[in-house]
């Protein structure tokens, strides 16, 4: 019976550390891309081509993008569906290079 308890606790725990870890991963996730929908639906509400609302778009997608094709967020990005997410008509943000290297055009689609 000792043994059977010495063996649900040694892999109830590394499971439970787990656990917060996919969860805090998905709630990071959820959140960047949360905050990049909002302010796209700002920069749509705007009429000014160069909006603040819309470099702030780019900034926001790519701060996403990074943490998305981070490892092990990559893994759990693809099993939860979150999609990469491309910057406001080709703009992006001064200094920013993609995780792979390439622009999103050479990238194909998104499966």
């Amino acid at each position: 019976m000792k043994l059977l308890i010495v063996t649900i606790v040694a892999l109830v725990i590394p499971l439970f550390f787990v656990l917060v870890f996919v969860m805090s991963t998905i709630n990071k996730l959820t959140s960047l891309r949360r905050r990049c929908l909002d302010i796209r639906e700002r920069a749509d509400a705007q009429s000014d081509p160069e909006s603040q609302a819309r470099s702030e778009f780019c900034l926001a997608a790519e701060q996403y993008n990074a943490a998305r094709n981070r490892f092990p967020n990559n893994f759990l990005a693809r099993l939860w569906g979150f999609r990469e997410m491309e910057p406001w008509a080709g703009q992006r943000a001064a200094g920013f290079q993609p995780a792979d290297g390439t622009a999103p055009s050479e990238r194909g689609p998104v499966r």
